[in-house]
């Protein structure tokens, strides 16, 4: 499957869907939804698998219908989030193959497509601790390329999402939801439904990185002193003179 989504004409076009998600998530950051400290926030990043139940549609293509059906498959992601305590703002880049048969009474086809897409979506933690219900929904742009031909075409989608998140630690959590996506293909009638479970794990970047800071200091130096807002991102870390441990001391002024 992985050999086949990697030789897909599809791949050129991901380096473009995935820059569109880093600036959005850029821009997210840049808006300040920031951390409530000791609380859940701050900048995260995560893996997703998703389950895609296939969908169905009807298309009218040269002088018939076609009734239009998507394989069930699995879609695999990379999401980029900025979270406060109860609202987050995040994107997330998928891929995956999925098969779609076209059939009249007379005549069946079953093509190949390889498949990449992002979502841009809004959602809400609805309770502060480490198990809450977490729903929301957002836009995007799926993008289908058929295997071994040059057709293919990109499609606007929308979505709603709606389980439950746990926050394992302060600096990883994993998510369970379940997820509906509607698109509608060119020269169809309808919208086509995708939806399935969407499992997710990930980590708060940005408190792991504090937390990296915060614990790398070991005892005193003898005669210093450190207080305990000192402790984090204080610049007086000193090595003894073999190197070998690190001591965080008092800055000059700083209080006992």
């Amino acid at each position: 499957m992985f050999s086949r989504i990697l030789r897909s004409a599809f791949m050129k076009r991901i380096a473009v869907i995935m820059l569109a998600g880093l600036l959005v998530s850029c821009g997210a950051y840049a808006q300040g939804l920031s951390p409530d400290s000791g609380k859940r926030g701050g900048s995260e990043i995560y893996l997703t698998v998703n389950q895609m139940n296939g969908g169905e549609t009807r298309s009218v293509m040269g002088g018939g219908t076609w009734n239009l059906e998507m394989e069930d498959t699995m879609a695999y992601g990379i999401g980029f989030a900025r979270r406060g305590t109860y609202f987050g703002v995040s994107s997330h880049i998928f891929f995956g193959i999925t098969d779609l048969t076209g059939r009249t009474p007379d005549e069946m086809v079953t093509m190949n497509y390889s498949f990449g897409g992002v979502d841009f979506n809004l959602d809400a933690t609805l309770m502060d601790g480490p198990f809450t219900p977490v729903v929301g929904g957002g836009v995007g742009i799926i993008r289908f390329d058929a295997e071994n031909t040059t057709a293919g075409e990109a499609d606007f989608t929308y979505n709603m999402f709606a389980g439950m998140r746990w926050d394992v630690t302060p600096d990883w959590f994993a998510t369970a939801l379940y997820k509906s996506t509607w698109l509608k293909l060119k020269d169809t009638d309808s919208s086509m439904k995708l939806d399935g479970f969407w499992l997710g794990v990930g980590c708060n970047f940005e408190r792991l990185a504090g937390n990296k800071v915060a614990t790398a200091s070991v005892p005193l130096k003898e005669g210093g002193s450190v207080s305990p807002q000192h402790k984090v991102g204080m610049l007086g870390v000193y090595f003894d003179e073999g190197g070998a441990a690190a001591h965080l001391i008092s800055p000059p002024g700083a209080p006992p």
